[in-house]
């Protein structure tokens, strides 16, 4: 395929065709002796011109389609096809086509893919002529070959024109047999794709005039404001109004008419100073003003722009009801300020990234910090740490749309790190198109009331734990006088069996008897304790070596530790371990501790089973420590433990650690509780020596 642009003068006259109908080849005459034909062309052509000038645009496009059969019968083209070219595509749209019958259906849209060289020619505005298909093809458009070759096309001729920022193509194909496109015959065809091409794209423009006039009109009978055209000395033109009730007099009465002569004096003076300003900046002038029509004050805004021709044009907005609303929330926002600023209750305006963005003063004495101290952080940063899920849950539910409001009892670290509690009270302040813009908070102060609360539920307990004490103080008496009477027994058969008149007992009888008495008489002298505590009487102390206590603990639980199949290691201390006390009391605490820990490892495998007694020789003291690896406690018991009634073992009263801790107590120490870092409890207990 080869690509030629007609040359610009000079001109040979293209010949007649032998026959005006299509159907063969065309043989042309020289041009010297073919004079005749080249007037007819020119004839056709004017004709043409003629017709599409005064053409109105409803007939156009099927003018367009008669003028391409009435050249293609006056050329002896088979086919004559008027394109649409998108450029920036690289697609072609089919617009008009005039075709020979029986010849094969074309397409109406090709993309760049399709005709890369084709199309790639049009878009650059090169004609495309192949006389001989498909020997005139280049080997780069073996695409476009392949399909002329494909419908029975022996020549073509593309001719791109542009109007305005369309390109048209307008393709001469011919089936028939080959034919040459001389190039004075591509000028005149040239010519005659300018006027088809103009056409189309007068119509295109007119089409879209008329279309935008329409849309103009739709828009002014849909616009609610005034519009008015003035002269540049300020004549009343023009003007639409869809309602007459914002006018002063009707249009008829005021159109012609300078505006000095219908506007009051001072309005009239302020809209000719918005002209001069709007001739000199070009910009936009805007103007409110406000007008009494029927006895009514009414609100308008206009705005003022110069045309190209020097007239101007206003737009005016009746905006009474906005400047009423905007007078109501004024009104409602100076009320919420008062309220806000002078409330004895704690306010804040908060953003929902938790940043304070507006206090009361009540609230800065409450928190203790200065409202610009409050507005530079976060609520998130001056609520305690336990509060904080809760309050942040409630918040994204707000946000979320699950609730408006909520209402919450939380603490707030004060700047001198002291908890206040507060009553905090939100609501969610939402936009007009629903989407949420921040809280009102409220924090009333109630401290003094949850303290109060405190108190009574303290006191309260203390109340009940003394009920508890009391039966217990009553239930002990009565055990412990009862049990005196069979340890008493217990002891008198074990000293019966070791009388030296009793000749029949073994070496291995008189041990266990002697076991029993030992018992007897501590169980005797722990009851006599008891009773003695009670009482308030003072216990005996006297010198104690506590490794020489714990040696005897331990003996006295070896069945317990066999039973429970607990290794016992003793960490005793080589050092004087002597101190003043009561024996029986801190036997007994040490024996609680033990019997404690073997059931702590009760539910842990029998090889990993291990107790740990350790003394160790202070400056001042000596510690006693108890180490078991069972289960430990929760860091909530952990917290209460030597409180009475506490307690982790399910048929457990929770009074022997307390019994311990007052023991200890009484013996100026202390007795404290911890978990290990890998498992079990270290119970700590520190005595002083004096």
């Amino acid at each position: 395929m080869k690509s030629a642009r007609p040359p610009a003068n000079n001109l040979e006259s293209p010949p007649a065709p032998t026959h005006a109908t299509a159907g063969a080849p065309t043989e042309w005459a020289k041009p010297d002796v073919n004079i005749a034909g080249r007037l007819r062309f020119e004839s056709f052509l004017l004709e043409l011109s003629a017709f599409f000038a005064k053409a109105s645009t409803d007939c156009i496009e099927r003018a367009v389609d008669l003028w391409l059969e009435k050249l293609a019968r006056f050329t002896g083209i088979d086919r004559i096809a008027l394109w649409e070219c998108d450029t920036a595509s690289g697609q072609m749209h089919l617009r008009h086509i005039y075709s020979a019958p029986d010849f094969p259906q074309l397409p109406t849209r090709i993309f760049i893919t399709d005709f890369p060289w084709l199309i790639n020619e049009f878009r650059h505005g090169r004609v495309a002529c192949w006389e001989r298909i498909p020997e005139d093809a280049p080997a780069i458009a073996s695409v476009e070959r392949a399909y002329m070759t494909q419908i029975g096309a022996k020549s073509a001729l593309g001719i791109p024109v542009e109007v305005g920022t369309t390109t048209f193509v307008l393709i001469f194909m011919c089936i028939r047999g080959p034919r040459k496109w001389p190039k004075n015959l591509i000028r005149r065809l040239q010519l005659v794709a300018e006027i088809f091409a103009s056409a189309v794209g007068r119509l295109r423009i007119e089409r879209s005039l008329s279309a935008s006039e329409s849309r103009t009109k739709a828009i002014l009978r849909a616009f609610p404001d005034l519009i008015f055209v003035l002269s540049r000395d300020g004549i009343f033109l023009e003007s639409h109004c869809t309602s007459r009730a914002d006018l002063l007099m009707p249009p008829e009465e005021f159109t012609g008419r300078v505006m000095e002569d219908v506007l009051p004096a001072e309005m009239a003076k302020l809209f000719r100073g918005a002209f001069e300003r709007a001739a000199e900046t070009h910009g936009v002038i805007e103007v409110d003003y406000v007008l009494t029509i029927a006895g009514e004050e009414r609100h308008f805004e206009a705005r003022l722009v110069r045309r190209d021709d020097d007239a101007m044009v206003a737009v005016v907005h009746n905006v009474t009801e906005r400047h009423q609303a905007a007078s109501k929330l004024r009104d409602s926002e100076q009320q919420f300020r008062v309220a806000f600023t002078h409330s004895s209750i704690g306010m804040a305006l908060v953003a929902l990234n938790g940043r304070f963005l507006q206090v009361n003063a009540a609230l800065c004495r409450i928190l203790g910090y200065s409202d610009t101290e409050l507005l530079a952080t976060t609520f998130q940063a001056l609520t305690h740490p336990e509060d904080l899920a809760l309050d942040l849950a409630l918040v994204q539910r707000a946000v979320a749309g699950e609730i408006s409001h909520f209402e919450m009892e939380k603490r707030y670290i004060r700047k001198d790190a002291v908890d206040v509690w507060a009553l905090l009270t939100a609501a969610l302040v939402r936009g007009v198109s629903g989407e949420p813009l921040y809280f009102v908070s409220q924090i009333h102060d109630i401290s003094e009331r949850r303290q109060s609360q405190i108190e009574i539920e303290r006191a309260r307990i203390e109340l009940s734990h003394m009920s508890r004490v009391a039966l217990v103080g009553e239930l002990t008496t009565s055990l412990a006088h009862e049990l005196l009477q069979p340890i008493t027994a217990i002891q008198c058969n074990a000293a019966a069996g070791l009388h030296p008149s009793a000749v029949d007992t073994t070496p291995e009888m008189r041990a266990l008897l002697e076991d029993i008495a030992d018992s007897g008489r501590r169980a005797g002298d722990i009851i006599k304790n008891v009773r003695r505590m009670l009482k308030k009487d003072s216990p005996p102390h006297m010198a104690i070596d506590l490794n020489q206590l714990v040696q005897d603990v331990a003996h006295v639980v070896r069945f317990d530790l066999l039973v429970h199949r607990i290794s016992l290691t003793l960490n005793l201390d080589s050092a004087n371990t002597e101190l003043e006390g009561n024996p029986v009391e801190l036997q007994q605490v040490l024996l609680n501790l033990m019997l404690n820990a073997m059931e702590a490892m009760g539910s842990i495998p029998v090889a990993v089973r291990q107790l740990v007694i350790t003394t160790a020789v202070r400056a001042d003291a000596i510690e006693l420590t108890v180490r078991d690896n069972g289960v430990g406690a929760s860091p909530e018991v952990l917290e209460h433990i030597f409180e009475p009634f506490v307690t982790t073992k399910a048929s457990g009263v929770g009074v022997g650690l307390s019994i311990c801790s007052q023991i200890v107590r009484a013996h100026k120490g202390r007795l404290s509780a911890e978990n290990n870092p890998d498992r079990g409890m270290t119970f700590r207990c520190v005595l002083p020596r004096e």
